[in-house]
């Protein structure tokens, strides 16, 4: 069966790009990445937006996202119209990832102990979708309930009932205060943590790693250099690597339209520069290196030689 349906792992992050281009349920079903990118990207608006209407923390609209995002991970974008939602309704109204969007915020709600009713729940989804509310007893609003009602439970055999979930803000601000940044700074970066929300990186990296991207890109963006420590950069200490913030950064500035607040061009060449740093900086330490053991194994030989002149052998 394909690698993301390996449901013993249980594995969540790791992922790469390939993988998830290649091995997505929904790719068996004939929908392509690009269409399944985009409906990751709206879902994902219409769960910032229903949860933004229910005035929610940003912990539990980025709990929503993820179980999105999950959800994906181990089912095909039309299984659940077709396989379980198949007596309820007409088809062709509201699309069945919309559904699951909003059914993981419900179910977020309640995770994160900020829990909305489910008729609050459906009228936001509405509000968003149509600028409208319907009355309950409303033949659109049953079946939105029914659907959303059905799905709860499919989504926690999905996730495995893994509920808990890891966000990048913990940890990013820890970074901060090791860069000691500023309040702005750490504004930024919180942003650009809520837009790698909007890709698969909660699949790809861990989320330590998404803050240390997140925060070296607010770096980048306002032209701050932090001295290393130890002779290592920043983000080392919280064991991640370059070419890990260069993939996060570049996935997060896709995101963004060749007109934006950003420089991407700037941000792009900055590390593209950095990583020839590096690269030059290893190819000089494994030089160095290498003429250390040379000399150690020029000096274990002269000594081995002048020890058998006198009749012993070194210790």
């Amino acid at each position: 069966p394909p690698l993301l349906l390996d449901l013993a792992r249980m594995q969540w992050f790791g992922f790469t790009i390939e993988q998830l281009r290649d091995n997505s349920p929904s790719r068996r079903d004939g929908i392509s990445i690009e269409e399944e990118n985009a409906r990751r990207t709206r879902a994902t608006q219409i769960i910032r937006e229903c949860g933004m209407g229910m005035t929610l923390p940003q912990t539990t609209i980025a709990t929503a996202t993820v179980f999105f995002h999950r959800f994906y991970l181990r089912q095909s974008m039309r299984d659940f119209q077709e396989l379980a939602l198949q007596a309820v309704g007409e088809s062709g109204r509201i699309p069945d990832w919309m559904i699951i969007a909003v059914t993981c915020l419900f179910l977020a709600g309640k995770v994160e102990e900020n829990g909305r009713k489910l008729s609050e729940v459906i009228h936001n989804l509405q509000k968003v979708l149509n600028s409208r509310q319907l009355p309950e007893k409303d033949p659109e609003y049953q079946y939105v309930k029914d659907r959303m009602l059905l799905a709860e439970p499919l989504i926690l055999r999905t996730i495995n009932f893994e509920m808990t979930i890891e966000h990048p803000y913990k940890s990013l601000l820890v970074q901060i205060k090791h860069v000691k940044g500023s309040k702005e700074l750490a504004g930024v970066a919180w942003n650009f943590v809520n837009d790698s929300l909007r890709t698969t990186l909660c699949l790809q990296y861990h989320p330590r790693k998404i803050a240390c991207a997140c925060l070296s890109l607010a770096l980048r963006h306002h032209h701050i250099t932090v001295e290393q420590v130890d002779g290592r950069p920043w983000y080392a200490h919280f064991e991640c690597a370059h070419a890990e913030i260069k993939s996060i950064v570049t996935q997060i500035l896709a995101l963004f339209g060749p007109v934006s607040f950003i420089d991407k061009e700037r941000v792009q060449a900055d590390m593209d520069a950095e990583e020839r740093h590096h690269s030059h900086a290893a190819v000089v330490a494994e030089a160095a290196s290498r003429a250390r053991s040379a000399a150690a194994a020029s000096a274990t030989t002269t000594a081995t030689a002048t020890a058998g002149q006198h009749g012993y052998a070194p210790p």
